[in-house]
């Protein structure tokens, strides 16, 4: 009893992670974004290129690693990297967040907070 009782106490304890970048926050075990009290829900995988691009801070993310981290070891196309931007930054615009997700020609894609923010 005493073993099961700490193991709920380690599992209530162990919150999903928050990834944050100004004000912008992903809550990874629901795909859910959100921003000032708005919530956007968000398909698996813009979770996972917004997850890509939080955890870089600003930094560009390369699309050959967006390919291989949503298609697996073959890759996916350029097209499918592309509609996920496009719905990703749907999303961000639906929030009300000041924050952009700019593309760098050769470089990749990163987040980035719009002027006058």
């Amino acid at each position: 009893m005493s073993r099961v009782a700490a193991l709920l106490r380690r599992s209530a304890r162990a919150a999903p992670p928050q990834l944050l970048f100004a004000g912008l926050e992903l809550d990874e075990a629901g795909n859910e974004a959100r921003y000032a009290g708005r919530k956007a829900r968000l398909t698996r995988t813009e979770a996972r290129v917004l997850e890509l691009l939080i955890k870089a801070g600003g930094r560009p993310v390369r699309r050959e690693t967006l390919q291989i981290r949503l298609g697996g070891s073959d890759g996916t196309s350029d097209y499918a990297v592309d509609k996920t931007m496009s719905r990703l930054r749907r999303a961000l615009e639906a929030l009300g967040s000041p924050i952009a997700i700019r593309t760098m020609k050769g470089l990749g894609y990163s987040l980035d907070e719009t002027v006058g923010a």
